[in-house]
């Protein structure tokens, strides 16, 4: 089963990450949805998918080294401070390599032995939509 989150662009220009409940799809958009939780309080919400004010990102399937699951958009470290940025190009799951560089490359998920070796070392550290140092 896919898992999905959405990203929701507060006032202030970050953004909140909330679960996704349902997608629907209609004439005028996608709508998502969505719940959230502060503290004990579940709230639940509904937002259109433009790709700016709204994003939603799915699951890779796969867990980090701490078993947290990994999304689409989420930046992880491989160790001594390599940062790779997990994307979903062309029907499959990747990462994007030297991400801020003229080196940039994709590297896909697929189709690797050694899979299973980088996914332990994974540790996701945030995502696209956070201020990282």
């Amino acid at each position: 089963m896919n898992k999905f989150r959405v990203a929701i662009k507060n006032k202030d220009g970050s953004f909140r990450i909330c679960e996704v409940c349902a997608i629907i799809y209609r004439v005028d958009g996608i709508r998502v949805e969505y719940t959230y939780a502060v503290g004990n309080t579940v709230f639940v919400g509904q937002v259109i998918i433009d790709g700016e004010n709204a994003i939603i990102e799915q699951s890779t399937g796969l867990t980090d080294k701490n078993n947290k699951e990994i999304f689409e958009g989420d930046i992880c470290d491989l160790g001594n401070n390599y940062r790779i940025t997990i994307i979903f190009k062309d029907a499959g799951f990747g990462w994007l390599d030297f991400p801020n560089s003229k080196y940039a490359r994709i590297i896909s998920f697929s189709g690797h032995n050694y899979l299973s070796e980088v996914v332990s070392k994974i540790e996701v550290i945030g995502n696209i939509h956070d201020v990282l140092s």
